[in-house]
């Protein structure tokens, strides 16, 4: 857990809008760790499907969506699961290539505003300062 005296460094160092930006951050670690849960969870049931494909007709959510969707026969329906399985994993991949592009640039942007401000301050010091 983060002590107040981090957190009150993290206040002083960071502007504004960089402290909305890290919410946004937070966010976006959120999305991408329920994507990434998503696709790893889906794949079991795809799999179970692959080794016994009566499982479309003796597992209760299984069988409701095979009837929902009318697929007329087991392969059919493989592909579909194949199919979303697969959809899944790309979205949970670009949730994670977004998220890592907004770190990257959040801390490049952070950098960068603090090298700034270090410069800054150091320009407006008197020439006594720098004798010491």
């Amino acid at each position: 857990m983060l002590n107040m005296h981090v957190i009150r460094k993290l206040n002083w160092l960071l502007t504004p809008s960089q402290r909305k930006q890290v919410l946004l951050l937070f966010l976006a670690f959120l999305t991408m760790a329920f994507f990434d849960v998503v696709s790893i969870i889906s794949i079991m049931p795809f799999i179970s499907m692959v080794s016994n494909p009566e499982l479309a007709q003796s597992n209760a959510m299984l069988n409701q969506i095979y009837s929902y969707l009318s697929f007329t026969n087991t392969t059919e329906f493989l592909i579909f699961l194949g199919s979303l399985v697969l959809i899944l994993i790309v979205i949970s991949n670009i949730t994670r290539l977004l998220a890592l592009w907004f770190i990257a640039t959040f801390v490049q942007n952070c950098k960068s505003e603090l090298s700034t401000r270090l410069l800054r301050s150091y320009l407006q010091q008197p020439y006594a300062f720098f004798l010491n």
